[in-house]
C-alpha cells in the first residue's frame, strides 16, 4: 500500500528566504559584478511582494549615470532628485517611507544638501531633495564635475538607490533651460543666444564669407543679405510619445516647418525635430504638451534633458 506524501506548504517568508539563497547561488556562479544586478532585482521583488516601493526617476539600485553638460562653471547649479512610493498609478505603499540621503562630490566643487532626511507620505506619493553645486576654484571649458547621491529607505523596509551625475563645463554664450512641475500639461524650452553678432556664410556686398557683422550692421541689411549670414542655429530633437510641439508656437510656425521630421504614432504624424535660426542676443520660449503630467522634467534638475538640442553659433564657425 502507497504511502500518500504529506504536502509541505511554505510561508511567504521562507518562500522569500529560498529565492534570496537560489540567487546567491546564481552569484557565487556567474561573478560578483553581474550577480549584483540579479540580487537587486530579486531583493526588489521580494520587497514588492510585501507591497513596498521605494522608487525614482533618476536614482536606480544598481547606480543609474547621468549627463549634464551645460553648466557654466561659475553659478550655483541645482540638481532636483524625486523619490516615490508607487508601483504605478494605483499601487503605492500604504504607510509612511523614511530615508536618509548622502551625497558625494568631486574635489573641484561643494555640495550642499536641502537636507539629510526625508519622508515619502502615503497620501502624497512622492518626496524631493535638492543638492546645489558650487565651484571651487575657476573652471576650463570641457571640464568635468562629478556627484554621487544615496537616498536609502530606513522605515518600513531597507532599500538603496543612487545616481552619478556627470556635469560637463561649457563656457558657450547659448544657453537653455526647461521649466517645468508636476502635474502641469505642458513644459516650457527657453533658449538664450548671447553671441552679439552674425557670421557672413556667404559673401555678399564687399563681406566675405566668415566676416563678423555687428547686429546694428545686420540690421540694415536686406532681407536677402540676411539669409547670407546667421548667429545660431539650433536643431531640436523630441520623443511625441512622452511630449508634444505646440502646433502654433511661432518659431516653429515661421521657421521650423520646412525642416521638420515627423514621426508616426497610432496612425497619426506627430513632429518629432525641428530647426530654426536664432538672432544675436536674443531669447525663445517654445511650449511643449506631455502625456504623462505627473512627470516633472525641468532641466537642469535631477534628469537628462526631454528635449535633445544640437547648436551652432557664430563663435564655433
Amino acid at each position: 500500500m502507497k504511502k500518500k506524501r504529506k504536502k509541505i506548504k511554505l510561508t511567504k517568508k521562507q518562500r522569500n528566504l529560498i529565492i534570496l539563497c537560489s540567487i546567491l547561488l546564481v552569484i557565487t556562479t556567474i561573478g560578483i559584478t553581474f550577480g549584483r544586478y540579479i540580487y537587486n532585482f530579486g531583493r526588489n521583488y521580494i520587497l514588492e511582494s510585501q507591497g513596498f516601493y521605494f522608487n525614482s526617476y533618476v536614482l536606480s539600485m544598481n547606480g543609474a549615470h547621468r549627463s549634464i553638460n551645460n553648466w557654466d562653471g561659475v553659478s550655483a547649479y541645482p540638481i532636483t532628485i524625486t523619490v516615490n512610493n508607487q508601483k504605478n498609478d494605483l499601487v503605492y505603499t500604504k504607510s509612511d517611507i523614511t530615508y536618509d540621503i548622502e551625497v558625494e562630490c568631486s574635489s573641484n566643487i561643494r555640495c550642499v544638501l536641502s537636507k539629510e532626511t526625508g519622508i515619502i507620505r502615503s497620501e502624497t506619493h512622492v518626496d524631493t531633495y535638492r543638492i546645489t553645486v558650487y565651484p571651487v576654484g575657476n573652471f576650463t571649458r570641457n571640464q568635468e564635475a562629478e556627484v554621487t547621491t544615496t537616498a536609502r529607505s530606513t522605515f518600513p523596509y531597507v532599500k538603496e538607490l543612487s545616481a552619478t551625475y556627470h556635469i560637463g563645463i561649457q563656457k558657450s554664450n547659448f544657453s537653455y533651460k526647461i521649466t517645468d512641475t508636476q502635474g502641469s500639461d505642458y513644459l516650457t524650452l527657453e533658449l538664450t543666444n548671447a553671441l552679439t553678432y552674425y557670421k557672413v556664410t556667404e559673401a555678399f556686398d564687399g563681406h566675405s564669407v566668415g566676416d563678423n557683422i555687428s547686429i546694428d550692421d545686420y540690421l540694415l541689411l536686406s532681407d536677402e543679405n540676411k539669409k547670407k549670414c546667421f548667429s545660431a542655429k539650433v536643431h531640436l530633437n523630441f520623443d511625441p510619445s512622452v511630449i508634444l510641439l505646440d502646433m502654433t508656437d511661432r518659431t516653429y510656425m515661421y521657421q521650423g516647418k520646412p525642416t521638420q521630421t515627423l514621426e508616426i504614432l497610432d496612425g497619426y504624424n506627430y513632429v518629432n525635430s525641428f530647426d530654426f535660426y536664432m538672432d544675436a542676443s536674443s531669447n525663445t520660449k517654445i511650449n511643449f504638451y506631455k502625456r504623462d503630467t505627473l512627470q516633472d522634467y525641468t532641466y537642469p534638475g535631477g534628469t537628462d534633458s526631454t528635449i535633445k538640442i544640437s547648436v551652432t553659433t557664430a563663435e564655433d564657425e
